[in-house]
């Protein structure tokens, strides 16, 4: 075992690379059925291939422990390792958790901006159709012979107005959240990949690795 002492970008570099070769490790052969009486394993002596399969195999099983323990020093790290995204702290761990689930707040963006979109388009709609409706609604009333004041006439649109007119409910005050929520997508996705960047250059980390 060494201990060393290595920045971010390396360990990430090295898990990697070794990730690679131990995808590519799977697709040796560890065994084989060969004549004994000739001592060859497709024209190499079975005893060199013997040495090499051994040396491979543990190898493979180095890079892996290794491996391991690369992977447990990146999530202590992340786990500590703070950093400041658009104004506000995070731990490397839940930047990444974040970015890898912005989706998630994008899709909630679209559903708010999608149903107000709709709701204003409605209630523009029905605002019209009660404005036909009132002038209807007050020439029905009103002859030739009708002797109807100004303000008894206002006071009929005001009543039947506020009888069929509609709002909107808005709970959440839906416009500003969707300017809000859409800045803060967009103020992170600046800033992540180079903030994480950054980071993993200047953290520094101890592993004990497997020589």
């Amino acid at each position: 075992m060494a201990v060393i002492k290595i920045s971010m970008h390396r360990l990430l570099g090295m898990l990697k690379a070794n990730e690679d070769i131990i995808n590519k490790a799977n697709e040796k052969t560890f065994v084989h059925l060969y004549v004994k009486s000739q001592g060859k394993v497709a024209g190499v002596s079975a005893r060199e291939v013997d040495k090499e399969i051994k040396s491979e195999y543990q190898s493979v099983r180095k890079l892996i422990k290794n491996n391991n323990i690369l992977r447990a020093a990146r999530a202590l790290s992340n786990a500590q390792t703070v950093v400041t995204i658009s104004g506000k702290e995070y731990t490397v761990a839940d930047a990444i958790a974040r970015k890898q689930n912005l989706d998630s707040e994008k899709n909630l963006l679209n559903a708010l901006f999608t149903q107000y979109s709709y709701v204003r388009r409605e209630y523009d709609i029905e605002r019209d159709k009660l404005k036909e409706a009132t002038s209807r609604y007050i020439a029905s009333l009103l002859t030739d012979k009708s002797v109807v004041s100004a303000d008894k006439i206002a006071q009929l649109e005001k009543d039947y107005r506020e009888l069929h007119e509609k709002e909107i409910l808005d709970p959440i005050g839906i416009a500003e959240e969707i300017k809000k929520l859409e800045k803060e997508i967009k103020d992170f996705e600046t800033e992540v990949d180079y903030v994480l960047s950054d980071s993993n250059a200047s953290t520094i980390v101890e592993v004990d690795l497997d020589e």
